[in-house]
Formats: C-alpha cells, sequence, structure tokens
C-alpha cells in the first residue's frame, strides 16, 4: 500500500516512496519496533572510565551486533511503525536480477 493523503487511494510506488506492507488475510500491518532486550542493555551500558578496558569494549562491541529492531504485526495501519521507506540499491557481484516469466 503506498502511503497517500487519502487511504482509499492506490497508486504506484516509487523509490523513496512511503509504504506499508499488509498482510492480505488477516488485515494485519508489518510494523518495526525496537528489541526490547537491547534496549535493555543499552541502559545498563555505562561508559567506561579507562578507554582500554577490553571487558567494556567486547559488550559494547557485542551490543551493537544485536538486532536494534524486530517485525511485528499490529492491527492498525495509522501506527507510525508500520510505514517504510525503500531505498534503491545497486547490483553487487553476485547478485543477479530477478527472472521474469510470462
Amino acid at each position: 500500500q503506498v502511503v497517500q493523503h487519502d487511504p482509499c487511494r492506490g497508486g504506484a510506488g516509487y523509490w523513496n516512496s512511503l509504504f506499508r506492507f499488509k498482510h492480505l488475510a488477516t488485515g494485519h500491518y508489518l510494523a518495526a519496533e525496537v528489541d526490547p532486550d537491547f534496549e535493555e542493555e543499552c541502559l545498563e551500558f555505562q561508559p567506561p572510565a579507562d578507554p582500554d578496558q577490553d571487558a567494556s569494549r567486547s559488550r559494547l562491541r557485542n551490543a551493537q551486533e544485536k538486532m536494534v529492531y524486530s517485525l511485528v504485526s499490529v492491527p492498525e495501519g495509522n501506527d507510525i511503525s508500520s510505514i517504510f521507506e525503500l531505498d534503491p540499491t545497486t547490483l553487487r557481484g553476485g547478485d543477479s536480477l530477478v527472472p521474469r516469466y510470462g
């Protein structure tokens, strides 16, 4: 669903347009929410007085590797967390185009 001022109006989507992804069978929307485990760990983290402390650096590195957001289903499409923007990308070495059939 392309996000418009009038929610009943459809239309073509373009790169950098705003989209909502709706599950047709349930009517729910895809949304992104902050992972509560990640949020708690960030609040617990205190910057060390000595920047050379390996244990603190290791903990920070591990926190950065965790997923900050998770995808969830929400019943309402007017939630800001259900709006996504698709950015264009470029092909890399191992990538290939999706074949068209028909």
